[in-house]
């Protein structure tokens, strides 16, 4: 039925799932061939192959027209939906004849129904037939973590820190405790099958959202993935190398050690407490942690490409090089004061004490990279 007009020809086949609504548009007509009112049912068979779409179908299993009080659908003389409801009596896909007729002229042997066929297909991902029921239902995955689903429209709705998607072996999994910043924690509904990247954070993509978009890279100082180019960044291993050894050197010439009470209450809050906080309250920009204990942390504190293509693996080893690098310099010096008597009246009288402190610095910066790596 087009602009309250019935067109009789075949209809395509229309693909559903058990549990689909299926709505057609359609007008009765009487015997005169004018639009009037009925109320129409269906009655549909199991196709065992139909070359046209509805004409010459090879059928078996026919049910008698339906008189349930939910399948009894009133028309008008204008274009109205008719609601089927896909059900299936088997766990895999077949196609079924579709004959929608009127109670009024249902019996009479001139009546001509309305046919088309269903392909039934297969449950969407995330989604399962049962043996009792007929319609497609949630996977026992969803049901175990109480995830609202709709059947409908073969959709999920999940908030907070919980990520759905495919894992890498191809089946319906649930994590209830996504990475920090790689998911979104506001309410989605979202198709897992398609769509499962619509509940990650700042462009980034597969399982558990650990991955970046095609031509976004992971940056130092976020959890972002953002554009980055081939030439640039690479030039930061000058500074951060020349920046190691003015820390040490700092370190050990003006005595800021954890020995000193000061010293050691302002990293024991940078290195613990802080980043707890951050984490806790949740900042909607990434970007916004102080830089002064970012650094204390031995983190950069802004974000900053490091090379086109860097994914999260590589960034998580990268993080062991800086305070790898601290505690080699350290090392380096201890050593030299063994042989030179210049650098052993500056360095080696509070060596262990420099020590402590990077080994302190360094802690919670190594402690989290062990359990990204690890993850």
């Amino acid at each position: 039925c087009v602009n309250n007009i019935a067109m009789l020809d075949a209809p395509s086949p229309i693909s559903a799932y058990p549990g689909n609504k299926v709505n057609i548009s359609i007008i009765t007509v009487g015997q005169l061939h004018g639009a009037s009112s009925d109320v129409v049912t269906y009655s549909k068979c199991d196709v065992i192959s139909c070359p046209n779409f509805k004409i010459n179908c090879a059928v078996e299993n026919c049910t008698n027209p339906s008189h349930k009080a939910t399948d009894l659908q009133p028309t008008n003389q204008n274009c109205t939906n008719y609601t089927y409801l896909v059900t299936a009596n088997r766990n895999k896909a077949y196609s079924v004849l579709l004959s929608l007729v009127t109670t009024t002229y249902a019996n009479m042997a001139a009546f001509i129904p309305y046919r088309f066929v269903i392909d039934i297909t297969e449950c969407p991902f995330g989604f399962k037939t049962w043996s009792n029921i007929s319609m497609c239902s949630a996977d026992e995955v969803l049901l175990k973590y109480h995830i609202d689903n709709d059947v409908d429209t073969a959709t999920v709705i999940r908030s907070n820190t919980i990520w759905i998607g495919n894992s890498s072996l191809n089946t319906l999994a649930v994590h209830s405790n996504c990475p920090y910043d790689y998911c979104n924690p506001n309410s989605i509904t979202f198709r897992v099958a398609i769509e499962q990247d619509s509940q990650c954070n700042y462009n980034r993509t597969g399982v558990l959202c650990g991955g970046c978009k095609p031509n976004m890279s992971t940056v130092f100082g976020s959890n972002r993935c953002i554009p980055c180019t081939n030439d640039q960044r690479l030039w930061l291993l000058i500074p951060f190398s020349l920046m190691g050894v003015v820390l040490v050197m700092l370190l050990f010439l003006l005595n800021c050690t954890v020995s000193v009470g000061t010293i050691h209450g302002l990293v024991l809050y940078a290195n613990i407490i802080a980043p707890g906080i951050f984490y806790r309250l949740n900042f909607p920009d990434p970007t916004r942690r102080l830089v002064f204990i970012a650094w204390l942390n031995f983190n950069f504190g802004f974000e900053t490409c490091f090379y086109n293509g860097m994914n999260t693996i590589v960034k998580a080893w990268l993080q062991f090089v800086f305070p790898a690098y601290i505690l080699l310099l350290v090392g380096v010096f201890i050593f030299l004061s063994r042989w030179s008597s210049l650098v052993a009246r500056c360095f080696r009288r509070n060596s262990v004490a420099v020590l402590a402190t990077l080994i302190l610095l360094s802690y919670t910066k190594v402690l989290e990279t062990v359990i990204t790596v690890l993850a």
